[in-house]
Parts: C-alpha cells; sequence; structure tokens
C-alpha cells in the first residue's frame, strides 16, 4: 500500500506519463503489475493487474530452463541447436569445450563463420542434409575433415513450427575416436585369437545355453563335417541328428545343469566307434555369476592310448627283467630321492621299493654312519662323473663286500636328471679268489721246494717259471731269469 502511495504522488509531481509500467510484490507475496493511461479528458487512469501466476510460471519456466542446462551440460555428449541457416541457437559446455570458446561466443555463429569453409565430412553437412530433407539421421559415424585423426557420432534431428516448417536442428554427438581404436584392436586380436585356436591339434567349440555352437575352430569344424560358419547358432543334433551314447553334447549339457566343469575325461563317442577322445568341459560366467555357455576342448587319443598300452606292455617287461636280475639297481634325482628300485636292491636292505620311491634312504631308516651308497650318490651329483666298480664294506651290510658304480644321468639338454646306481654283492667272489690265491701260494712253495729241477718254457721258448733247484742246477739267478 505504501509503495501505490508513492508511486501516485511520484506520478502527480512528474505530471507525465510513465514510459514503461512497474511490477512489484506485495507484503503477503502477491505480485501487481501498475501502468498508467491517459484518457480522452485528459486526466491519468493506473491500472493495476495481478500476475501472482504469470510469475510463478515465469519463476517455473526459469528454474526448469537452469534445471535443463545443467543437465545438457552435464551430458557427456557434443550438443547444439541450430537455426536453419545453420547458425548456433545453443551449445552446451561440453561443445564449447571441444570448440574451445565460451558458448556465449558461439551462439550466432555458423561454424563456417568461426573456423572458415571445409570440404569433406562434417556435422555441418549433416545439419544441412536435415534441413534439406526434413528427415532426422540417427547414428551417423563422421570422421572429422577439421579434426583430422578424430571420429564422431551424430543424430541430427529437425524441429518443426507451428506452421510445419523447420525452425532449428537439435545435433547430439560423440566422440567415437578411443572405441573405433578399441574395436580395431579388439578385430585385430579376435582374429589371432582365432589364427591361434585353428592351429592348435584340437578340438575346440563353445556353445550358448541352450547347446548351439557360437564359436568352432577349424578342427573341430573337420570333425563334424562342416564349415566353421555352418556351424554357428546350431546344436550337434541340429547339424547330424540325434544319436544315443556318449556325446560332447552331453558333457555340456551336464555342465550348465551342475555349474561345474569336468575336466579330462576319456569318451568312446558314439559317432567314432572304435576311438577314444580326451575331453574337458568348462562352464564359462557373466559378471552376474551367470553361466553364459562352455567351452569345450577335445583330443583324439586313440593313437596316444595304443602307445600308452604298447608301453604299459614293454614297462612290465623291464621291470620284470630289472627285479629279476641278480644286481641291486636303483635311480636316484638332483636331491638323493629314489625314482626307481628293483626288487633285489629292496631284498638287500629288507625294505619294500614302494617305501623308498620320492624319498631319500635316511628319510627312511635314518643316518647311517660309515660307508654307504648315499655318500658315493652324493660324490657323483657333486662331481657329475661316473664312479666304477668301487668296492665297499657297508655299514648296513656288516661282513659283505660289494662292487658299486654310479653313473650321472644326462637330459637331451645336457642339464644332469639324477644318478643310476648299479651294485652287487661280491663277497662269496672275493672269498674264492681269496681262496685261490692261497691255492697258489701254497703250489709255488711245493714246486720250489721240490728236490727235483722244474721249468716251464712258453711257446717262444722263454722261461716262464723255474724252480730253486733248476736255478742251482743251471746257474741261473733269479734276474737272469726275469731278463
Amino acid at each position: 500500500k505504501n509503495r501505490v502511495e508513492e508511486y501516485i504522488r511520484e506520478r502527480v509531481g512528474k505530471h507525465r506519463m510513465s514510459s514503461n509500467p512497474i511490477e512489484y510484490m506485495q507484503s503477503y507475496g502477491r505480485s501487481i503489475r501498475t501502468e498508467e493511461r491517459r484518457t480522452r479528458s485528459g486526466k491519468y487512469v493506473t491500472i493495476h493487474t495481478d500476475i501472482t501466476q504469470r510469475k510463478k510460471a515465469e519463476h517455473e519456466i526459469s528454474e526448469k530452463t537452469v534445471l535443463l542446462q545443467n543437465i545438457l551440460d552435464a551430458t557427456p555428449a557434443f550438443i547444439s541447436l541450430r537455426d536453419t541457416k545453420g547458425r548456433f541457437v545453443f551449445v552446451n559446455d561440453l561443445l564449447g569445450t571441444e570448440m574451445n570458446m565460451p558458448p556465449d561466443k558461439i551462439v550466432g555463429n555458423s561454424p563456417t563463420d568461426l573456423y572458415g569453409a571445409v570440404s569433406g565430412d562434417t556435422v555441418e553437412a549433416l545439419v544441412n542434409e536435415v534441413i534439406k530433407s526434413k528427415q532426422p539421421v540417427f547414428g551417423r559415424e563422421i570422421k572429422s575433415a577439421r579434426r583430422v585423426g578424430r571420429y564422431f557420432n551424430y543424430s541430427a534431428v529437425p524441429m518443426f513450427g507451428d506452421g510445419g516448417e523447420i525452425s532449428n536442428v537439435l545435433a547430439v554427438g560423440q566422440d567415437i575416436t578411443q572405441k573405433n581404436q578399441m574395436e580395431r584392436e579388439l578385430v585385430q586380436k579376435t582374429a589371432l585369437f582365432q589364427m591361434i585356436l585353428d592351429a592348435m591339434p584340437a578340438l575346440i567349440s563353445y556353445r550358448n545355453t541352450v547347446g548351439q555352437f557360437a564359436f568352432v575352430n577349424k578342427n573341430m569344424a573337420s570333425h563334424i563335417g562342416v564349415q566353421p560358419s555352418d556351424a554357428i547358432g546350431k546344436t550337434r543334433a541340429d547339424l547330424h541328428g540325434e544319436v544315443p551314447g556318449n556325446t560332447v553334447q552331453n558333457l555340456a549339457m551336464k555342465v550348465l545343469k551342475t555349474k561345474q566343469p569336468i575336466l579330462e575325461q576319456e569318451l568312446q563317442l558314439a559317432r567314432r566307434p572304435g576311438q577314444t577322445y580326451r575331453y574337458s568341459v568348462v562352464p564359462i560366467f557373466e559378471d552376474n555369476e551367470d553361466v553364459s555357455g562352455v567351452l569345450s576342448i577335445g583330443q583324439d587319443i586313440t593313437e596316444l592310448k595304443s602307445k600308452e598300452l604298447e608301453i604299459a606292455k614293454n614297462s612290465i617287461l623291464l621291470q620284470t627283467i630289472l627285479d629279476t636280475t641278480p644286481i641291486s639297481l636303483s635311480l636316484r634325482d638332483m636331491e638323493g630321492r629314489f625314482i626307481f628300485m628293483n626288487k633285489q636292491l629292496g631284498k638287500e636292505i629288507r625294505g619294500l621299493p614302494e617305501d623308498y620311491i620320492g624319498k631319500t634312504a635316511s628319510e627312511v631308516r635314518g643316518e647311517v654312519r660309515g660307508e654307504s651308497v648315499e655318500n658315493l650318490v652324493k660324490e657323483v651329483l657333486k662331481t657329475k662323473r661316473p664312479i666304477i666298480d668301487r668296492e665297499y664294506n657297508l655299514a648296513m651290510r656288516p661282513g659283505r663286500t660289494h662292487r658299486y658304480s654310479a653313473i650321472p644321468v644326462f637330459e637331451s639338454n645336457g642339464e644332469m636328471s639324477g644318478v643310476l646306481a648299479i651294485g652287487q654283492d661280491v663277497s662269496e667272489q672275493k672269498k674264492s679268489e681269496g681262496e685261490v690265491r692261497q691255492s697258489e701260494a701254497r703250489l709255488r712253495a711245493i714246486i720250489d721246494n721240490a728236490p727235483v729241477a722244474i721249468s716251464l718254457k712258453g711257446l717262444d721258448d722263454n722261461l716262464q717259471l723255474a724252480n730253486k733247484a733248476f736255478l742251482k742246477r743251471f746257474e741261473v739267478t733269479s734276474q737272469k731269469l726275469a731278463n
């Protein structure tokens, strides 16, 4: 009320028509618009209009405009609104940053105004296309003529006025340079991955959750008799019909159900009678821990199984030969642990071979003082040189004499991998040799002390033996006889 009276006093004092209406808010929240108009009689009429609802609507529009501006500025996309002459009506902050100038310097200008004309792929050309065709364009990839090496994905949508004519074009784009680069790298890596899997001597496939092939390598495609592309999106049954018995498809469905891998399982496949395969089937999980499919890797091991059987037979034969030989045999690794021991050695050390495999002798029976095969093995491990026919009176077998050889074992690359120990109990042989030596000594004594002359000549007419009587009879000295 005070403001109205003040205004009236001001107008009477100036006694002139106000150039503009006055808007103000009253103390109880209402908005009023006041203006003066002169009547025909020369008097002045003051008009008061309640504009509370209009001001409220304007305030809401202003808030929504600010909110919309903030949303557009925060959107990770290049957003602009252009008029029918290609001039910017609005640009968001991200586009202003990309154009390296504030939005208010861009508005009212076209890209040509700002940068000059340029031929080639540009957003400006896309906008002109939409203005001309009056049709929207979505997801157009643009290799920027103004920004060499940069790629953008743009959509441009026409906006129409009340009369049906285009008033503006909304352009929304994103920089996809890095995305394109990543896609190219992905394509290259996928091609490399495909080459690697195709070169692998294995049957490799990936099936989705309903058992359809999503990937097969060349070996797998050849195995099932189709081109890789012909298998995609189909199950094994789709390609060749259902078949009872063992199939990889059954394994795959089991893994899909249990979500547990099946590793190194040998199969006699129903479709491949007489052949043996070894398969591993592994579930592949999404980030949410749901199974997205199964990876299958298999190999035809028919020939391998045949060789394994042959090797097993030969191994049994070799083991039998080694166990029946009267020689003690053992193979130790670089730590002195038993890899192999025959029964003869087990008999000599009063133990079972299986109790020693993977262990050293001291781990089984404790440390042994004195001479032992372990010391011989340690010496060869240290020097990497063989020891041949060394005789021992082993502490573990008092009163017995053994002759041992220890030979280093080398791999094809020249690295030493262990020691082969070969031993024999020569106690009886040594005893016989001693008896022979004693017999020879007694016979020599008899010959030397015989009263008759005794000599032995070789085929070369040289004396090989002569007793004392011979030497005395013919006056031959021992030195002369030796010569």
